[in-house]
């Protein structure tokens, strides 16, 4: 017979008491027989208790068949100890060469967002973009290599007329600057122009502060100066004209003794030794160049009886007492200049005035500036970027994509991008892409 052991005695309803079984004993021996031992007594809606069944107590002995092993012991509350189980041992008869891991064979596909867009063999790379050249070498090799070879000896005709630099031997105690080739495709004036551009720069990454550079800081207009001078000029029939500096870098002197690496393609050679390019002006790349147009610029102004502005550093003005219509307005965003007065003649003397003193191109009245369209009507101006988000869309390969209303797609769920996806989303330019957006929002 196996006998149930008892658990302290507990008070029903009916005030009898009943008594709390526990975990029944292991059985050992012949008499090892599956047993299903008895839970806690219930008692039924009808008084008598009812057992709760158990999971079958383990075997040992002749009978114990298929035990599962006992681990290490641990205490329970009241006092016993309880085996933990675990994993039975592999048998070392039956081991074979197990498979690996199963790999998913999901086909991966562009998430469903995509597929209101109509790209075809773009591989989220730009079209356009890949026709630019990414040094000296592809241009030389590229198929419009006639064009960017112009477009480069054209910079170096500048560069040489600026008197930028002038050509030595480097010190030994001194480290030439690295410098590289940087190619453009710029948009005209009018309507589907495109321009081959190349200018010659410098790694100013390379550069240690407090030896190459001090001071970096350059400000550059609001768009809110901007939209008030057109206002300014609707009101009260002003007329706005634009000049363009030519390399407007090379006109500020540089601050620090530089050695520059002499451009690839347009290198001198002699006998005494390697030569490199001492720096007479700023060019473009320096971490300093910006700052030093900047001052070149607004001392000049300020020489020629211009008044900077209380609320933005790049508007200049100059008032004339005897004639309110010979008073002009100068705003300026690097090498893009307006002119705004009502007088034609001053803003004729005023141009003559700025390209004594810096290579400058006349564009005439304001038409396009920083990618914006300007068109003058009667009472006001408008302003389009009609052409700015072409432009994007025709280097980022979207010009012919469906717009959608909301940028992804509802309840998206993003996955852990794959190390051959991440590679190939460095090819992708998302820094420009975000950098452009954020600049047509302004």
């Amino acid at each position: 017979m196996n006998v149930m052991p008892q658990g302290p005695a507990q008070n029903s309803r009916n005030g009898t008491q009943d008594t709390m079984p526990q975990e029944p004993a292991q059985i050992c021996g012949n008499d090892a027989m599956n047993v299903m031992p008895q839970g806690p007594a219930q008692n039924s809606r009808n008084g008598t208790q009812n057992t709760m069944p158990q999971k079958p107590a383990q075997t040992c002995g002749n009978d114990a068949m298929n035990v599962m092993p006992q681990g290490p012991a641990q205490i329970s509350r009241n006092g016993t100890q309880n085996a933990i189980p675990q994993e039975p041992a592999p048998d070392p008869a039956n081991t074979t060469d197990q498979p690996g891991p199963r790999k998913s064979e999901r086909k991966r596909k562009p998430p469903t967002y995509l597929q209101d867009y109509d790209i075809e063999d773009t591989d989220y790379a730009c079209s356009l973009m890949a026709n630019i050249p990414q040094s000296y070498q592809e241009a030389v090799n590229s198929k419009d290599k006639e064009a960017w070879k112009k477009a480069m000896d054209k910079e170096i005709n500048t560069l040489r007329d600026s008197n930028t630099w002038s050509i030595q031997p480097l010190p030994e105690d001194r480290t030439e600057t690295k410098g590289r080739w940087v190619y453009t495709l710029k948009q005209g004036k009018t309507p589907g122009e495109t321009q081959h551009k190349a200018r010659y720069v410098a790694k100013g990454f390379s550069q240690i502060q407090g030896v190459d550079y001090d001071e970096t800081y350059s400000p550059t207009t609001r768009f809110t100066s901007i939209r008030l001078l057109l206002q300014k000029a609707a009101n009260e029939n002003m007329k706005i004209h634009q000049l363009d500096v030519k390399g407007a870098y090379l006109n500020a002197p540089i601050d620090k003794e530089i050695y520059l690496q002499q451009p690839e393609g347009y290198e001198e050679t002699n006998k005494q030794g390697k030569l490199s390019c001492r720096l007479n002006k700023s060019i473009y790349g320096l971490k300093q160049s910006g700052r030093n147009w900047h001052q070149t610029l607004t001392t000049f102004l300020k020489e020629q009886g211009f008044t900077p502005g209380a609320g933005d550093p790049c508007l200049y003005s100059k008032e004339d007492p005897s004639d309110k219509s010979a008073n002009i307005i100068i705003l300026f965003w690097v090498d893009d200049i307006l002119l705004c007065c009502r007088d034609d003649n001053r803003i004729t003397q005023t141009k003559s005035m700025m390209q004594q003193k810096f290579n400058m191109d006349d564009r005439g009245e304001l038409s396009w500036f920083l990618g914006i369209d300007f068109r003058r009507h009667d009472d006001h101006y408008t302003m389009s970027q009609e052409r700015y988000i072409d432009t994007l869309l025709n280097t980022y390969n979207m010009a012919d994509c469906n717009p959608v209303y909301t940028p992804a797609e509802k309840d998206l769920q993003l996955e852990k991008a794959t190390d051959d996806e991440y590679e190939h989303s460095k090819d992708y330019p998302y820094r420009q892409v975000i950098g452009s957006l954020i600049y047509l929002m302004t």
